[in-house]
């Protein structure tokens, strides 16, 4: 049996992020899925950006603005956002509290 426990944040993709953490949910080799706990701290950033992997945003706590090619959405808890590999994306916390959202990375098939 394999547990999860008090996991450290780590910086996540320093060249492209102020402010953005995660911790993985599921070890790496058990899936093509990555599943990560993210934490955006206030005024932190996901600069714009292309992945060649699709990505579902599942926005626990918080609240921002995120964009996918030139259309802006609300980030706000229970907001679901769908983004497919080659689109260009981001988002940013604009609240007074750390934004945490759940991040699933699918490889293309």
């Amino acid at each position: 049996m394999y547990y999860i426990t008090d996991k450290e944040w780590k910086e996540t993709r320093p060249k492209d992020t102020i402010n953005v953490f995660g911790k993985s949910l599921i070890p790496q080799e058990w899936s093509d899925v990555k599943m990560v706990l993210t934490k955006v701290e206030t005024q932190g950033e996901f600069s714009t950006h292309i992945d060649d992997y699709h990505h579902v945003f599942y926005y626990l706590e918080g609240s921002g603005i995120g964009w996918i090619d030139d259309e802006e959405y609300e980030i706000k808890p229970g907001l679901v956002v769908e983004v497919p590999a080659g689109k260009r994306h981001g988002y940013r916390n604009t609240g007074s509290q750390e934004l945490m959202l759940i991040t699933l990375n699918i490889l293309k098939k």
